[in-house]
């Protein structure tokens, strides 16, 4: 696959790799599909990885880049979220999706969702894509912090009330209702409280 060759290549000798730590052998469950170029990395379980990946998030070739955006999901190590968080502004709108659902995969927790879930909303703000536009917000309701259900609400009350658009912004404000409604979460609740509410005025 040349996906793997190139995310592994540059890449340290696993003798270099290993230290006296572990002492004991170590069992590594990798969820994802065996051979793969993010299997692959996982398994390395080497954060010598994400300078590599970095550099391949920009990779003209797509199956490339997105295999790289993919890994640095799965890594937990703070060196992955820049990389993706650039991604957030790459010309594809495919990528740009991709980079958000990466970010969202790493599980960040309501105390510290502000790191990705509001350079995510920014990008969802900006983003003319419908598509990954849709993909974002669906990314940023799946998160569920706070901050972002209430930023959604703004975004669908913002300028002159709720359904007084055109015909595009008020689409995109009942996307929101919808994706809010689905998620049905108290802070998801909340921000369609505040919709219906101040929505009359």
């Amino acid at each position: 696959d040349s996906a793997c060759a190139v995310a592994l290549a540059g890449l340290p000798a696993a003798s270099k790799a290993q230290d006296a730590y572990p002492t004991r052998p170590v069992t590594v469950i990798v969820p994802f599909a065996a051979g793969g170029p993010t299997d692959v990395v996982a398994r390395l379980g080497v954060a010598d990885a994400i300078p590599l990946l970095r550099e391949r998030v920009t990779d003209a070739d797509e199956k490339v880049r997105h295999a790289a955006i993919d890994a640095l999901g799965r890594f937990r190590e703070k060196g992955a979220v820049e990389p993706l968080r650039q991604a957030l502004a790459h010309l594809s709108p495919e990528t740009r999706a991709r980079a958000g659902r990466a970010l969202a995969a790493r599980g960040v927790s309501q105390r510290s969702s502000g790191g990705i879930a509001m350079p995510l909303f920014a990008a969802f703000e900006v983003e003319k894509d419908p598509v990954a536009w849709q993909d974002l917000l669906e990314t940023l309701v799946r998160l569920d912090a706070a901050e972002v259900t209430a930023a959604l609400a703004r975004v669908a009350l913002e300028r002159r009330g709720f359904l007084r658009f055109g015909a595009g912004d008020a689409r995109r404000q009942l996307a929101i209702v919808r994706a809010l409604g689905e998620r049905g979460s108290p802070a998801a609740r909340q921000a369609l409280e505040r919709i219906a509410a101040e929505g009359r005025g």
